[in-house]
């Protein structure tokens, strides 16, 4: 045990794995199995976003609609939930709440929603379910899933979300306790048919850092690399039924892999990834999705640059052929979730998810729709917090309008 402790000290020192902030917990007995499992697992429920942020002293007036311009604007209904209160509201292009879906008899705190055609609405909690409510609230079921991020529904009403288990990874003679995160297949009624696991498609990309952090497990003890078990942090998931360009996309999913700046299309089938990019490029990618003409639109956080853009990225080449960037560059910014949706007109609906704010951009970069989130905290003798928002959703008039029409 000498020998692999000496090797393991000089290792780390070469490959430079002790880096200034990492935790380093000393010495000590050795975790039983059963102990080990139960601080993984209280680890993995807690991974998740800062619900509410400081508010910047220039935004400390900002709330609700801002700016509307109508004749530029795509019109529709804005979906987004808000996490102090566990509920969703789909609000006008003026800021007016015109529904809300909100369930007492859950708990939790509502990570991400998604609205079907018939006006049920889909909640991924970050306590561990998904559920289905009716348009007035009612539960239709309830499945107790790690689920986290994003989910899709196909034509047939298939759902697929992404959840997520510990992955006892091989790594030198031992193992360390990953998250795995996998694709899971539910019924349009709440049942499971199957998990897809996607560490096949992260391995190679994940070696490097799963030998880091197994020599770092020899030096601290494994609770050193506990905090960084979250190895690829998959954040979208996303359905194609059609081959772009000469690529076979067809029947594949579009993915992005937070934590090693990835997006791709996978084919769980064969196994085969189809087209990957973002390495070298991309800084903690976020909602990648396929354009109309084909090209992905997709955000792109600037983790460490400090400062966001979203893109548009020609798959295939991997050329950028569009983007919109703050001015100056750091007025936008959010460090962590993030989204952008392509709207009807070509618009760009953009999520600055740790600011609270919406905005909706033309291609030539002119906001035409801006919104700040009016859930306002304020703690005593503390300074002013907004709520997050994680991902803000454009709906068609033509779905609501029907909807609200029944409403009593």
């Amino acid at each position: 045990m000498r020998f692999w402790v000496l090797l393991a000290t000089v290792l780390l020192f070469a490959v430079g794995c002790t880096r200034e902030g990492d935790p380093a917990a000393g010495p000590g007995a050795k975790k039983s199995a059963s102990e080990e499992d139960a601080t993984l697992k209280a680890q993995l429920k807690s991974l998740g976003y800062v619900d509410f942020e400081p508010v910047a002293a220039q935004d400390a007036d900002k709330s609700g609609v801002l700016h509307h311009d109508a004749l530029r604007a795509h019109p529709g209904y804005n979906l987004f939930n808000t996490r102090s209160e566990n509920e969703a509201l789909l609000i006008d292009m003026e800021g007016r709440v015109v529904h809300r879906w909100h369930n007492e008899a859950l708990g939790g705190i509502w990570h991400h929603i998604e609205m079907l055609p018939d006006g049920d609405l889909l909640v991924l909690a970050k306590n561990g379910y998904l559920a289905r409510l009716r348009w007035n609230s009612g539960l239709r079921w309830q499945l107790a899933l790690q689920v986290h991020h994003d989910i899709e529904v196909g034509p047939e009403g298939t759902i697929y979300v992404l959840d997520r288990d510990l992955f006892r990874a091989p790594v030198g003679p031992g193992h360390l306790s990953i998250v795995n995160d996998a694709i899971t297949f539910i019924d349009a009624d709440g049942q499971l048919i199957k998990k897809e696991y996607l560490h096949p498609f992260y391995e190679t990309r994940m070696r490097p850092t799963l030998w880091k952090l197994w020599l770092r497990s020899l030096v601290f003890s494994e609770q050193a690399a506990i905090d960084q078990l979250d190895l690829s942090h998959t954040n979208t998931l996303e359905r194609v039924d059609r081959d772009l360009g000469a690529l076979p996309t067809a029947g594949t999913f579009l993915i992005a892999a937070r934590n090693l700046d990835l997006i791709a299309f996978i084919h769980l089938e064969t196994r085969e990834t189809i087209w990957s990019w973002g390495p070298g490029e991309l800084d903690a990618p976020h909602q990648p999705s396929v354009l109309h003409n084909g090209n992905l639109l997709v955000f792109d956080n600037g983790r460490e640059r400090a400062w966001s853009r979203v893109l548009e990225v020609e798959p295939g080449s991997s050329k950028i052929v569009w983007e919109y960037r703050g001015d100056p560059l750091e007025s936008f910014f959010t460090r962590g979730q993030g989204g952008a949706q392509e709207l009807g007109n070509g618009n760009i609906l953009i999520t600055e998810s740790n600011k609270g704010r919406v905005f909706e951009v033309t291609r030539a970069g002119e906001i035409v729709w801006d919104f700040f989130n009016p859930d306002l905290v304020q703690e005593t003798g503390g300074e002013p917090k907004r709520g997050t928002i994680y991902r803000m959703t454009r709906v068609d008039v033509a779905l609501v309008d029907p909807l609200l029409a029944k409403t009593p």
